[in-house]
């Protein structure tokens, strides 16, 4: 599913709405304020892509009708608030093996097996490779924090000087919320579309918020964001 990556200009207004929420999302007391370098928007163009994208706006759509428990053909009401309400700009962070927006013209993915950032663009997220280990199941982790995203990345190409974050769109839905670990689950219980993980400030364990769904339409990739710190 090979995306294009579309280069933001600073003052493109999508540009400055993506580095603002990544800046403003930065919690972390103990890390530096990172500095963003670069901004690519993801155009879902080839055909491939264009599968995932309708199957992802079938899936929110779905999701809406089910959360509000509404007409499915009251499509008023639908158009209104689905996508709003429904569907979160999270964060994402994975394994970069490559040298990939370290300049400005290097904006294609790579084909290394064990690069996870370049095979999420060109095929997009799939569970089935998440850690058993991980607290929520085996899933697709993401975060409203930024800087819990940054936890997540590895950088393992020896010259590359940048971190390479992914803002996505989320359905996340009815979420079910997890305060103690559930270690194992391949799904959100029956009538939830995620589970998030509650913070200690909620009852939970968590210092940052995470949230976890276990379908691949649910997520698609908005944005690539390109920082240092």
């Amino acid at each position: 599913m090979p995306v294009t990556l579309l280069p933001l200009k600073k003052s493109d207004t999508f540009y400055q709405s993506a580095e603002s929420q990544f800046l403003d999302a930065w919690k972390h007391p103990d890390k530096p304020e990172p500095t963003v370098k670069r901004i690519f928007y993801v155009l879902h163009q080839s055909p491939d892509a264009q599968l995932h994208l309708h199957r992802h706006a079938n899936y929110a759509y779905v999701a809406f009708v089910t959360l509000r428990r509404i007409n499915p053909f009251d499509c008023d009401r639908i158009s209104r608030h689905v996508g709003v309400d429904n569907v979160e700009m999270l964060f994402h962070g994975t394994k970069r093996s490559c040298q990939l927006w370290d300049s400005k013209n290097k904006i294609h993915p790579c084909d290394r097996a064990d690069c996870h950032l370049c095979s999420v663009l060109k095929f997009s997220y799939n569970p089935h490779y998440s850690k058993p280990d991980n607290w929520f199941g085996v899933g697709i982790y993401s975060s409203a924090t930024s800087s819990k995203a940054d936890n997540w990345i590895q950088s393992t190409h020896p010259d590359t000087d940048y971190k390479v974050m992914l803002l996505n769109n989320v359905v996340v839905g009815r979420t079910k919320m997890k305060y103690r670990k559930a270690v194992g689950i391949t799904g959100p219980p029956t009538g939830y579309d995620s589970i998030s993980g509650a913070t200690k400030d909620q009852g939970g364990f968590l210092n940052y918020p995470e949230t976890v769904v276990f379908n691949a339409d649910a997520i698609c990739v908005n944005s690539v964001i390109v920082y240092e710190n």
